[in-house]
């Protein structure tokens, strides 16, 4: 249409001399394009402060994602140092546990020795009861004799 418009501008057939319509049709096309121009520029400004604010947004945005980011990590690391902590608690609880179980079972070993003797304390108890139930054996008390002279000894043998 602008081809259109600038060759018939300048192809007028009198004197060289655009006529009225021609130039009232120019003035009319320039305008248009004035107006599209103007209303691009605008466009394009409103589109470079939207990009802008986006900019900004996105900065802030990143700039919220990193603190948070960094809140996490801290938070995660002071957890870990705790589980850590806790850790070792539990490694020294275990190690105390293992010392007392090896100290009880080295004391389980001296009644386990002492349990197999039962049966043998139970036959000593047995007999024991048994020997004190028993009436007391009769003794018959003997009398002592004259003891020999012991000079008189040596004679009976020699008669």
């Amino acid at each position: 249409l602008l081809l259109k418009v600038m060759f018939s501008f300048f192809s007028s057939k009198s004197d060289h001399q655009p006529s009225a319509d021609s130039i009232r049709e120019a003035n009319q096309h320039m305008l248009a394009l004035h107006v599209k121009i103007n209303d691009l520029e605008q466009r394009i400004r409103e589109q470079a402060e939207l990009m802008e604010r986006r900019e900004i947004e996105h900065e802030t945005q990143y700039k919220q994602l990193q603190q948070r980011k960094e809140n996490e990590i801290s938070f995660h690391r002071k957890d870990m140092e705790k589980l850590e902590q806790r850790c070792k608690q539990l490694e020294a609880t275990l190690h105390e546990r293992d010392v007392q179980m090896a100290y009880l079972l080295h004391r389980c070993s001296f009644l386990d020795e002492a349990a197999s003797y039962a049966p043998l304390i139970e036959q000593l108890v047995h007999c024991l009861k048994g020997s004190l139930a028993a009436p007391p054996p009769k003794v018959q008390t003997v009398k002592p004799t004259k003891a020999p002279n012991p000079q008189s000894h040596g004679n009976d043998l020699q008669q």
